[in-house]
């Protein structure tokens, strides 16, 4: 489903587009706005206290990535998580010279799982507790595919994470998946977003307008804010209904400065549109403070992985409105079984901060 995207500048404090002529009344007064979306939960899940991490004696690599995850549990980097009730983690680390996967250069859920169930059964593996949690760091040459073709989704690059269970003789093994990405940064920004989504499993889906619609999670719900740095480690921020609740920088972390937003009105159409219908709907912006410089907006109308979205540029501020219309195509498809959703992607950029929001979103003519 290919979109057409277009947009105009909407004056709401005077007229003109640019942001000099929208000047700030004295003292300065946020947009009236909609609250910034929560992550839902929790639901009952037995919390995540043991991680036990499997790495590959073929993997170069293995030693620092296993000192990573030793980092990640140690620093305080996942000190946010404890506002989902996340509990402390200890770690038990497990080289295997086992051959992970010989079908090619993609795996998937089944592989992963025929893996885990046959070294575990054969003790090769620890036996899994109540709390624990294989993490499946792959050596390189084998990446994990979610799906099959033509929808599909990897780890890599796109950020994605997967975890589930196997059933062993020796108990019910959860496990996540840590793909050996094309970079260091890529590689622990994917194994990071991995464990958080892990130790906040409870937590899923958000409640609210401007929730992202596939990244549903705390570790994943940030990946078009792009990798934190710290301690000299890219990781992947992490979603905070803490900070959501104040109109803060929800993914932290974040550098320091006013929040921001955007919200549609309306945020999802009247009915269903048909094949070709122009949807019309309006985005406001807001911040908590006087940005020092305008907010760089870029809008992405999205539908189908198989499609290419329109993609546009603003500078906004805060109070400024811009008009939208997103125009589906004649000729689209569905590759989805169920039906598929076209949303509105919108990033915006302070400085070197991006937050990813989707304020618009509709279930597809196809």
């Amino acid at each position: 489903m290919r979109s057409a995207l277009t947009l105009a500048c909407v004056v709401l404090l005077a007229p003109g587009c640019h942001p000099d002529a929208l000047a700030p009344p004295t003292p300065f007064k946020p947009a009236a706005h909609p609250p910034l979306p929560l992550l839902q939960g929790p639901e009952t899940v037995t919390p995540v206290t043991h991680v036990i991490d499997v790495t590959w004696s073929s993997d170069p690599g293995a030693a620092r990535r296993a000192a990573f995850v030793d980092w990640m549990v140690t620093s305080g980097y996942l000190a946010p998580l404890a506002q989902y009730g996340a509990a402390p983690v200890t770690v038990t680390h497990v080289t295997t010279s086992a051959i992970f996967y010989e079908g090619g250069a993609y795996a998937g859920k089944y592989d992963a799982e025929r893996f885990l169930i046959e070294q575990v059964n054969a003790g090769a593996l620890p036996a899994p507790v109540d709390g624990s949690l294989f993490l499946l760091q792959t050596p390189p040459g084998v990446h994990f595919l979610i799906g099959s073709p033509p929808v599909s989704l990897f780890l890599c690059g796109a950020f994605n994470t997967f975890g589930s269970s196997a059933s062993t003789q020796r108990g019910s093994a959860r496990y996540a998946l840590a793909d050996a990405c094309a970079s260091s940064d890529d590689t622990t920004q994917q194994a990071s977003a991995a464990l958080v989504d892990a130790l906040t499993s409870s937590w899923w889906g958000f409640q609210g307008l401007g929730a992202p619609p596939f990244h549903s999670s705390a570790g994943t719900a940030c990946v078009g804010s792009g990798p934190a740095l710290v301690d000299g480690h890219a990781v992947a921020r992490i979603y905070s209904n803490e900070a959501a609740r104040v109109d803060h920088r929800p993914c932290v972390p974040a550098p320091d400065g006013p929040g921001f937003g955007v919200f549609a009105t309306p945020a999802t159409p009247a009915q269903r549109p048909h094949p070709g219908d122009v949807m019309s709907l309006r985005l406001g912006f807001w911040s908590t403070e006087q940005l020092p410089a305008p907010l760089q907006a870029t809008l992405r109308a999205t539908f189908e992985p198989a499609d290419h979205p329109s993609v546009t540029t603003a500078a906004v501020d805060n109070g400024v409105e811009l008009a939208v219309d997103i125009a589906t195509a004649s000729d689209g498809h569905s590759y989805f079984e169920y039906p598929p959703y076209g949303y509105l992607q919108v990033e915006l950029t302070a400085g070197d901060y991006t937050l990813a929001m989707y304020p618009f979103a509709y279930q597809t003519p196809w």
